[in-house]
């Protein structure tokens, strides 16, 4: 989940800067230091921008396992807005 929260940040600046569109994008390249671009050497045969989405997925399945609405509200809502969430 924290992975999430932190990547729908970086996510958030991809999605402005490259693609100029709202939201945050997840591209398949994406490591442990929360990188969200494409990557390879020509990055238009490496974009992959659906992993947010595709994540969140998870976020959803989390909430209907636990029925936490906290949960729901402060990270699911956040994150899947690009916000991030509580921590």
């Amino acid at each position: 989940m924290q992975f999430l929260r932190e990547t729908a940040v970086t996510g958030k600046n991809i999605a402005t800067k490259m693609y100029h569109r709202p939201g945050w994008v997840l591209n398949h390249n994406t490591s442990i230091w929360r990188d969200a671009q494409p990557g390879g050497l020509v990055w238009l045969h490496f974009v992959l921008a659906m992993g947010g989405g595709w994540l969140c997925r998870h976020l959803w399945a989390h909430y209907q396992f636990t029925g936490d609405q906290k949960f729901l509200r402060d990270t699911a809502y956040p994150v899947n807005e690009g916000r991030g969430g509580i921590l």
